[in-house]
């Protein structure tokens, strides 16, 4: 016994001791492979790093998680903004064309006032949800200055981001909201 335990065994029969290494060893049983449970779900599991949940202007919450399984086109704007201004008829067009493939439209106000929401909703008659305080979420976004342009995949992953607003670059946005949408029926 006391051979064993500082690595030695007697050779099968005999009485010499050898170093246990040189001793015949069994072979090693294969350990059956049991099945594995599934790794509990986690809540970055579930929510991509672009969630978010904001209060909406008109009440209730502006929630990502929603719009599971679908595209959106996030603005961030500031209801002051001339570009923000400028780009708000494009954004709601965009709108309007695109819901019917799917494609949901966001605009977040950076400020937290309703109030100034109210002027912007009502003068570009925007018809698609408009979250509020959401300046903490531009900097998560990295969303630096307004108006900024996220498109979000249907796994909410950013394909891509435009910042400022020129309408020149609207063709391009157009481009990149027809890839990630299903052709039309």
């Amino acid at each position: 016994m006391l051979l064993a335990s500082a690595g030695f065994a007697r050779a099968q029969g005999g009485s010499t001791p050898v170093p246990a290494a040189a001793a015949p060893q069994p072979m090693p049983m294969p350990m059956p492979e049991m099945p594995q449970p599934a790794p509990e779900p986690t809540a970055a599991a579930e929510k991509p790093d672009t969630y978010f949940a904001l209060p909406k202007y008109g009440g209730g919450m502006v929630d990502l998680a929603d719009y599971a399984g679908k595209p959106v086109l996030i603005m961030f704007f500031q209801a002051g903004c001339p570009y923000c201004k400028k780009a708000a008829p494009f954004v709601q067009r965009l709108h309007e064309i695109y819901r019917k493939r799917g494609l949901n439209v966001v605009a977040i106000s950076v400020q937290n006032s309703t109030g100034t929401a109210k002027d912007f909703v009502d003068r570009f008659k925007i018809t698609f949800p408009v979250a509020i305080s959401g300046s903490a979420l531009a900097k998560k976004y990295r969303a630096n200055g307004v108006p900024n342009f996220f498109l979000l995949d249907d796994t909410h992953t950013t394909v891509y981001q435009w910042r400022g607003y020129d309408p020149e670059n609207q063709a391009a946005m157009i481009n990149k909201i027809e890839r990630i949408l299903p052709a039309q029926k």
